[in-house]
């Protein structure tokens, strides 16, 4: 089995425990989640709701993001995970402060920023060549 064939079905197996925790962070949030202030609790929830469905994903594309750099192909992925955590400040910067919505819509943006690095993650292992070292 080629070491790409393992990146792939490596990070689906780390996908499949990322579904667990996003199942009790969208569904068992009351569960864990305590604040002393209900507010606080419900906005917590709120983001959590919103969030949670990406974990999945995001555990796919850092096991993805290992993967590459383990084989020295990293670099378009690096660039990848630097391009989500400048979408995620910036996205979540504008829709609260910018738009005054909440952190549900702020959970949002981060997970859209979630998708498009998993997206480009897919892209560079799919398009890079892994070969053995000599």
């Amino acid at each position: 089995m080629g070491s790409k064939r393992i990146a792939w079905a490596g990070s689906l197996i780390v996908a499949g425990v990322g579904m667990v925790f996003s199942i009790f962070g969208t569904i068992g949030t009351g569960f864990w989640l305590g604040a002393a202030d209900a507010m606080v609790a419900q906005a917590a929830k709120d983001y959590l709701r919103s969030l949670a469905p990406t974990y999945p994903f995001y555990a796919f594309g850092l096991a993805l993001f290992f993967a590459a750099q383990g084989a020295g192909k990293a670099g378009a992925i690096f660039a990848a995970s630097v391009l989500r955590s400048i979408l995620a400040v910036l996205g979540a910067w504008i829709v609260v402060s910018l738009m005054e919505r909440g952190l549900e819509a702020m959970g949002t943006m981060v997970g859209a920023s979630v998708l498009i690095f998993v997206g480009l993650a897919m892209i560079s292992v799919k398009k890079e060549e892994w070969r053995r070292a000599s």
